[in-house]
């Protein structure tokens, strides 16, 4: 998917959650947006992100609903983690 046509799905997103399109289209043309939509997607591919929810501890674990039954054991699991 082109940046491009991840922008369009985002702003549909947002007009659905009630954002005018607009204003979303100006929050994602910020150069701080771009930045940071980049960064997203590029850690996203490389730690094989494809649905949520998923979190990723210490850019070393990655955990997903296939590794815990609810959020409450995601968090569980992340928090033992950072303990480490």
């Amino acid at each position: 998917m082109s940046s491009y046509d991840q922008k369009i799905a985002l702003i549909e997103w947002f007009q659905g959650q009630g954002m005018q399109p607009i204003e979303t289209l100006q929050a994602l043309t910020s150069s701080d947006s771009e930045e940071q939509l980049a960064l997203s997607i590029l850690l996203a591919k490389r730690f094989k992100i494809t649905g949520t929810p998923t979190l990723v501890i210490d850019q070393q674990y990655r955990i997903n609903n296939k590794a815990a039954k609810s959020q409450k054991e995601i968090l569980d699991i992340a928090a033992s983690l950072l303990e480490e």
